[in-house]
C-alpha cells in the first residue's frame, strides 16, 4: 500500500514537471492594439508648459547612465494643472523672460503617446518627464540647473 502510494506521488510530480510547462511556452502576451491604446488615452488630460506658438517647454540636461555623453531634450508633463501652474511661478521668480512668454496647456495623454512612438529611435529623441506632486516644486526649484528653450 505504501509503495502504491509513492508510486502515485512520484508519477504525479513527474507528469506535472513534463506536462505542466508546455501550455506556459504555448501562450502569448496579449497586448491592446495601438488604436485602442490610443482611444483610452485620449480621454486622459495632462499639462505642459508652452510658448505662445504651442511648441513646448523643452529642457538641455546631461545624460545620464554609464557611457553617456551629451545632452538630452527633456519636456516636463503634468499630471495636474495646479503643478504645471506651480512650475511656471517658480519659473517667473527664476527666470521672469521666459517665463513671461510661456503658458499652461492641456494635452491629451494620447499625444504624448504618439509623439513617444513617432521620435523613439530617433537622434533627437525628445523624452517626457512625468511630473506630479510635490515634484512639480523640486523642479520648479532647480529649473536654473537646465538650459530651457522653446523649440
Amino acid at each position: 500500500m505504501k509503495s502504491l502510494v509513492r508510486l502515485g506521488a512520484i508519477l504525479g510530480i513527474v507528469g506535472c514537471t513534463l506536462v505542466g510547462p508546455s501550455p506556459i511556452g504555448k501562450m502569448s502576451a496579449l497586448a491592446l492594439p495601438e488604436p485602442q491604446i490610443l482611444e483610452k488615452l485620449r480621454s486622459v488630460p495632462v499639462f505642459t508648459i508652452t510658448d505662445a506658438q504651442g511648441a513646448p517647454l523643452i529642457a538641455s540636461v546631461p545624460k545620464q547612465g554609464q557611457g553617456q555623453t551629451g545632452n538630452a531634450s527633456v519636456a516636463g508633463i503634468f499630471i495636474s494643472q495646479k503643478d504645471a501652474q506651480a512650475f511656471v511661478d517658480q519659473l517667473k521668480t527664476r527666470n521672469p523672460q521666459l517665463a513671461a512668454s510661456v503658458r499652461v496647456m492641456p494635452v491629451s495623454l494620447g499625444e504624448i503617446y504618439q509623439i513617444t512612438q513617432a521620435n523613439k529611435g530617433k537622434p533627437e529623441e525628445v523624452q517626457f518627464a512625468f511630473v506630479s506632486g510635490s515634484a512639480a516644486g523640486a523642479v520648479g526649484k532647480n529649473c536654473t540647473s537646465a538650459d530651457w528653450s522653446t523649440s
